[in-house]
């Protein structure tokens, strides 16, 4: 979550530090090595293991893109427009609603995680079609991290059951 707010407020205000996204980057890659290691070794015989590290593999995913995100932008330096800011802001609120769904195991917030990839994407189409340049590249990063938010509740479903 702290990764994709500080992608959200780096475009909404143009203000980059890519060498910290870059140690975040190195701090999130360590942390999810640790983790699958962590996983593994702890549930060797557990039929959930699969899931667990499918999780933590889909988070990792969403933390790439979100910096892959903020190095592309912080590189052309692009300052967000009303229109992207909202889907950016609607995006970073699936993760959380993600985050919480998850750890308070409430499955029809997980459920409804796929409803709102389905507006979302309905929404990045339409500012797609009117996008040019480094913004179609920065909504074509949103898509991707949405449907990577969407990519974790069959694994967290699995695994909360």
């Amino acid at each position: 979550i702290e990764v994709s707010e500080t992608t959200k407020n780096a475009i909404e205000t143009g203000k980059y530090n890519e060498e910290d996204m870059e140690n975040r980057k190195e701090q999130i890659d360590k942390l999810t090595n640790y983790s699958r290691r962590a996983a593994i070794r702890t549930g060797k015989r557990s039929a959930k293991t699969p899931l667990l590290y499918s999780i933590i593999t889909q988070l990792s995913l969403i933390c790439h893109g979100y910096v892959y995100l903020y190095l592309y932008a912080a590189k052309k330096k692009y300052k967000t427009r009303k229109r992207v800011k909202t889907i950016t802001e609607e995006i970073s609120n699936m993760l959380r609603i993600y985050y919480e769904a998850f750890y308070n195991k409430d499955m029809n917030k997980l459920n409804d995680i796929g409803k709102q990839k389905i507006i979302l994407q309905e929404n990045n189409i339409k500012l797609l079609e009117q996008s040019k340049g480094t913004e179609t590249v920065v909504l074509t990063y949103l898509w991707e991290i949405t449907r990577q938010i969407h990519m974790c509740t069959p694994p967290s479903i699995g695994y909360l059951l």
